[in-house]
């Protein structure tokens, strides 16, 4: 595994992969990111035979994009910390791509959480939920360690995006960042991420002592009504096993739209995802 130190570098790597019979890949990383990435010294290669890696180094974890030869004959992985791969597909998976996951059961890599995607047009009618008077307000640059803190308690980072402190205070100057407070802390947050004409529901959470009180159905009322006139579509990635999360967004218009992502990990004996 070597560092990429220059965006020439990761771009020889890339068109080596041409060269490979039968391409697979889930590297959708735009240039941009790329550049954020060898600049923060965050971005690694490795080379086999027909495989090439790009692996972004995570706190306590790899983050990988693959390009494979669907064709080719591989060998189990190791790594020296846990890694995961995220499978991106549309409604049903295709022939070709069951031999892909075939390929990464292969190289060690197991299943380890299954998302689609829920979205709603911003013309949807959204309904007023009959809930108690509790004021939603915006995130203050004062707040970011408080809601760095909850996002890191309560999801996992492989399946999760989990913002450095310097992120948050780009959204909190945003007013991306919607809570609500109760006995002088916060009782749950929004956290929400604008790109083009979409906005996407990052995390949403409410505290275990403060549930059953509507704070969510409240954050999603602040929400839309904050972006509806802004942008075309809502869309939030939903854990599919995650029932209240499901049917409370149905409940605010939101369907599956066919957009479908799993998560593969792999664990080593060493450690876990934490």
């Amino acid at each position: 595994m070597l560092p990429i130190e220059s965006f020439s570098q990761y771009k020889y790597y890339v068109q080596k992969t041409k060269k490979l019979p039968n391409l697979i890949t889930n590297c959708y990383l735009l240039p941009n990111q790329i550049k954020q990435m060898i600049q923060a010294n965050r971005l690694f290669v490795m080379e086999k035979e027909n495989m090439i890696l790009l692996l972004e180094k995570e706190d306590h974890f790899f983050r990988i994009y693959y390009y494979l030869s669907l064709s080719a004959k591989y060998e189990k992985l190791v790594f020296d910390c846990p890694a995961v791969i995220e499978f991106v597909f549309q409604h049903e998976i295709s022939e070709n791509q069951y031999k892909e996951i075939a390929i990464l059961h292969t190289l060690g890599f197991t299943l380890g959480r299954e998302s689609a995607r829920m979205s709603v047009g911003a013309d949807y009618n959204f309904p007023i939920a009959k809930i108690g008077c509790c004021n939603v307000s915006r995130a203050v640059s004062s707040d970011a360690d408080n809601v760095l803190c909850i996002i890191k308690k309560y999801f996992n980072p492989p399946y999760a995006y989990i913002p450095n402190k310097d992120q948050l205070l780009k959204a909190i100057q945003k007013e991306s960042i919607f809570i609500i407070r109760q006995n002088d802390e916060i009782a749950a947050l929004l956290f929400a991420e604008t790109n083009q004409k979409n906005v996407e529901i990052r995390h949403l959470v409410v505290i275990e002592r403060y549930r059953s009180y509507g704070f969510a159905k409240q954050l999603l009322q602040e929400y839309h009504a904050k972006y509806k006139d802004m942008v075309r579509l809502f869309f939030h990635w939903v854990d599919l096993h995650n029932t209240s999360a499901l049917q409370l967004y149905k409940k605010f218009g939101y369907s599956f739209d066919g957009r479908r992502a799993n998560e593969y990990v792999m664990l080593n004996k060493q450690t876990d995802f934490c």
